[in-house]
């Protein structure tokens, strides 16, 4: 951590910050920083854990520096026993009439450093996590994760779960519409990761092009046939050649002013399949720019 002295002149004690405000990396230069950083270079920057700390403060993963939520003013590093040995504490003299009201504690209020940021919540180190994002960014399977993470069966599933939809975020908010005259582009619904009993995922149109594989996704929530065709003509252009299954077509592709062209059915979903399953994402950020993507997008994409 930095430098926890007190300073004179007026200057703001570096209490108050993780690493010094001027150590963060902008978020124009986060690719170039993570770009082509290897396993055993990261392992140097978050090891131990303290520096794992840094490093996701450095990153905008978490809030260098916090603001108390009850009287706004800023929050100070506090040692603590647990898994981060840091929280934020607004020491601000707690009123007398708090006293009489039956509070306890004798500082205002406190944070953990994770708070609002993708750690929040799990029980795992920063670390562990970091390491996990880093391997899943490489295309490690699962089970080599888990041997080199304190992740279980469970959370390593989870958290690449969450990993994917943090990739497909940054596909919808990055994507532009597709095709043309005379331009081929194939498209179906298809689900690119299985659902929870009981739990509800969007249906996901997959639109590519044939010749340039230009491709987008789009979610569609509470599907029906008008809401397909709201985002058919939002995302691809007039002119543009459709070829279809069967399915999709009957839900209402088949209403719309487009060429189009019905495929069979499974021959359409495995090549969906197959193609989005490796994500625009991974070919944004590819040759080594995997990692940097999802430090770049992970905190943006991420709803506390």
């Amino acid at each position: 951590m930095v430098d926890t002295s007190t300073t004179e002149g007026g200057k703001v004690s570096s209490r108050f910050y993780i690493v010094r405000p001027e150590e963060v990396i902008s978020w124009n230069e986060r690719l170039s920083k993570l770009h082509g950083l290897t396993y055993d270079q990261l392992l140097q920057l978050i090891s131990p854990n303290e520096m794992a700390v840094e490093f996701a403060a450095r990153y905008g993963l978490i809030s260098n520096s916090m603001k108390c939520k009850r009287c706004g003013q800023m929050m100070l590093l506090w040692s603590r026993n647990g898994l981060d040995g840091l929280q934020w504490r607004c020491m601000h003299v707690v009123t007398k009439q708090e006293r009489r009201n039956g509070r306890k504690r004798n500082y205002c209020s406190s944070l953990s450093i994770r708070h609002g940021s993708i750690f929040h919540g799990h029980h795992l180190s920063i670390a562990d996590i970091t390491e996990f994002m880093y391997l899943w960014a490489q295309n490690y399977k699962l089970h080599e994760i888990r041997l080199h993470t304190h992740f279980s069966s469970e959370m390593s599933v989870a958290w690449a779960d969450y990993m994917r939809q943090i990739a497909s975020g940054f596909v919808e908010a990055s994507q532009t519409p597709i095709g043309g005259p005379g331009i081929v582009v194939e498209i179906g619904r298809l689900i690119l990761y299985k659902t929870r009993i009981g739990e509800q995922h969007p249906y996901l149109i997959g639109m590519v092009e044939r010749e340039t594989e230009n491709c987008i996704i789009i979610a569609i929530e509470n599907y029906t046939t008008e809401r397909l065709k709201e985002k058919v003509l939002q995302w691809v252009l007039r002119g543009t050649i459709l070829i279809s299954d069967e399915g999709t077509y009957v839900d209402g592709l088949n209403q719309l002013d487009y060429p189009i062209f019905i495929t069979e059915t499974y021959m359409e979903r495995a090549h969906f399949e197959g193609y989005i399953r490796e994500f625009l994402f991974r070919r944004t950020f590819r040759n080594g720019g995997e990692f940097a993507g999802i430090i770049l997008w992970a905190p943006l994409l991420h709803v506390p």
